[in-house]
């Protein structure tokens, strides 16, 4: 059963990867930092359309929340673990309304804030837009995911 869960929690990372390597181009792709021109967008066709806007969010929710259940599920419960990813996944995206450079640099210590990774961090909420559907898919993603869980547990 774990097993189960693990993979098909990476094979839905996978999926949300996709939106990120063949939809968009390197400009607001968040994690180039570790991928130099890692955007296929101009080669590839955009294969979630118009939903391509909320796969990443939907995935990330689904994915993790898999995998935690998978990895975690002795420790803690599946409703427990998919209500965790919905709040976190929630307020990363609250972030994108409320978070700027100039407010991170005054909670951030001085020597963090020179950290590539810290400013990619910046850089999302600064850039990223809030989006109540995003919520939404967050919110399917997890229920989604507590739903493989039951069902694969029986």
């Amino acid at each position: 059963m774990r097993s189960t869960l693990f993979i098909i929690g990476v094979l839905a990372l996978i999926l949300g990867s996709i939106e990120y390597f063949a939809g968009r181009p390197d400009s607001i792709v968040h994690f180039q930092l570790y991928f130099s021109n890692a955007s296929i967008a101009p080669a590839v066709p955009d294969i979630y359309g118009a939903l391509g806007n909320y796969a990443p969010t939907f995935f990330h929710a689904l994915s993790f929340s898999l995998i935690s259940i998978s990895l975690l599920a002795g420790w803690f419960t599946k409703e427990f673990l998919c209500i965790f990813w919905f709040l976190l996944d929630s307020l990363l995206e609250l972030g994108q309304l409320i978070i700027t450079r100039s407010l991170a640099y005054k909670i951030i210590p001085g020597s963090l804030s020179e950290s590539q990774v810290i400013n990619r961090v910046i850089d999302f909420f600064e850039h990223g837009t809030y989006d109540l559907l995003d919520v939404l898919s967050i919110f399917l993603g997890c229920l989604i995911a507590y739903l493989i869980g039951v069902l694969i547990s029986k």
